[in-house]
């Protein structure tokens, strides 16, 4: 499993928490995944045309934007890739 947190570099303050808050989620489930910081302006964050950071990607599918995702959210999120149900 990938995960990634879009926004600008140098990180801001909100997407520095979500990059902390998915991390956390991954070691809470204990799930095999990658967690990564990506550029908004990256070629990958233009595909997904993610405008309004953080921006939380998980395997592709954009899972919630524009806000601090909670420990939670991502939790739920990465249920929600891993039933197939997103």
């Amino acid at each position: 499993m990938r995960i990634e947190i879009f926004g600008p570099e140098p990180s801001c303050a909100r997407c520095k928490a979500s990059l902390k808050n998915a991390k956390k989620a991954v070691e809470e489930l204990g799930v095999d995944a990658d967690v990564v910081k990506k550029d908004i302006m990256s070629q990958d964050g233009m595909a997904l045309g993610i405008a309004l950071p953080p921006a939380l990607v998980i395997d592709g599918k954009v899972m919630k934007l524009g806000a601090v995702p909670t420990i939670d959210e991502v939790k739920a999120a990465i249920e929600k890739v891993r039933a197939g149900l997103a």
